[in-house]
């Protein structure tokens, strides 16, 4: 005796911010099960092992602890044959009607339990929120598939994805998104790529012009976090934040593309492939991913950081050479944004982000036991041998609905 949800919410057309008009119901619903099922069982704890004297039974917790596990267990159980009853028996509407009476039912009783019944009243209680349970759980769930056309993106979607501007959340079934091309863009310049006022290029294209452009670290004088994903509970703001104050210094390296005639869309991991070198036994390397929009805000998009030390692993730190050039990857998480036309797409390459990573002191002395630092020189690579450049995965632009 199955049902769908085209028998259960009648359709007028009407949606709840592009979702079919019977989910905020069934959404407020399952919210009031879950409070039902977390919010009771660290009371249950409680009430067992109060006191006679304080209205309890005097469980020890052990013996309390013990109850409420079998508690939850069976309302995971339950789901089965909750689910078997509704398909061959009641139907999804009356099975959920059905278990949302059991579990209030239950709720009563328990309460009830502290003026008569006791004992009995309590495990009674227990036992219709269990049954109650395994009609409501599993049959909801059902009824929310149903909502959905079958084969619609959202049915069968395994993420939602937010796509930064064009402000649109975006339904895929696999991550990352299929047909996703991973592109590099290379880093350029004439070798003063220091500051938005620079020289600094990004492009599809090979590198061409100088073969480096280099910057002094001071840990000193770290560049300061703006904005970012964590912050890690600075006092400092999270989220977009544009990032000219940032480029105006001379130790962040500014890479620009071309003004982007068409849309550039991207969803999923960036890494960063940076060649550099440096004359000190350990250092920084950060990364951001900005878009840069025509009044020139620069909002980023995604960033990165990499102990030098750890480059070949968290297990096998090595400290660097003087002047040898290394090859860097730089995991800048994943992301989702769509860069418009008039828009340019940039790279910030600097040694810190303070205070949301703790500053390199360039000594290579054992981590947080140095009480010195050094000024690093560092250099950035660009050449036909060290191509140093963002891989940005490169998705088909989301099509208005």
């Amino acid at each position: 005796m199955s049902s769908n949800a085209n028998d259960l919410i009648p359709t007028t057309g009407r949606e709840f911010f592009g979702h079919p008009k019977g989910l905020p119901t069934l959404f407020m619903t399952e919210m009031w099960e879950r409070f039902s099922f977390y919010g009771i069982r660290p009371l249950l704890i409680l009430f067992m092992t109060a006191t006679l004297m304080d209205g309890g039974f005097g469980f020890e917790r052990p013996k309390a602890a013990a109850i409420v596990g079998i508690y939850s267990a069976s309302v995971y159980l339950s789901s089965l044959p909750g689910g078997w009853i509704a398909d061959r028996l009641l139907g999804l509407r009356r099975a959920i009607m059905y278990g949302a009476v059991l579990i209030t039912s239950g709720h009563l009783s328990i309460g009830l339990s502290g003026f008569f019944g006791g004992k009995i009243m309590f495990f009674i209680g227990l036992i219709l929120i269990v049954l109650g349970t395994g009609l409501l759980k599993p049959n909801i769930s059902a009824i929310v598939g149903d909502l959905y056309p079958e084969g619609g993106e959202r049915r069968d979607a395994g993420f939602s994805i937010f796509y930064m501007g064009i402000n649109r959340w975006v339904h895929h079934k696999e991550w990352p998104v299929p047909g996703t091309r991973f592109t590099p863009f290379y880093l350029s310049s004439n070798g003063r790529a220091n500051s938005a006022r620079g020289d600094g290029t990004l492009g599809t294209n090979a590198a061409s012009g100088a073969e480096s452009d280099q910057f002094v670290y001071d840990p000193a004088s770290p560049v300061p976090t703006l904005g970012g994903n964590d912050c890690c509970g600075a006092p400092i703001p999270a989220g977009p934040v544009d990032q000219r104050p940032l480029e105006s210094r001379h130790d962040v390296l500014v890479y620009t593309s071309a003004l982007l005639e068409k849309p550039v869309a991207i969803a999923g991991p960036v890494k960063m492939q940076l060649y550099a070198a440096t004359d000190v036994p350990d250092t920084d390397f950060t990364v951001k991913l900005v878009d840069v929009h025509p009044n020139g805000f620069a909002m980023n998009i995604a960033e990165g950081i990499l102990r030098a030390r750890f480059r070949k692993g968290l297990d096998k730190a090595e400290m660097l050479k003087p002047g040898e050039v290394n090859r860097f990857e730089i995991d800048m998480r994943g992301t989702a944004n769509v860069f418009q036309p008039g828009h340019h797409i940039r790279v910030d390459v600097t040694s810190s982000n303070f205070p949301q990573y703790d500053r390199n002191p360039n000594t290579g002395d054992p981590l947080g036991a140095s009480d010195r630092t050094r000024v690093a020189h560092q250099k950035i690579l660009h050449t036909p041998q060290y191509k140093s450049h963002i891989v940005l995965p490169v998705v088909e632009v989301p099509l208005q609905r």
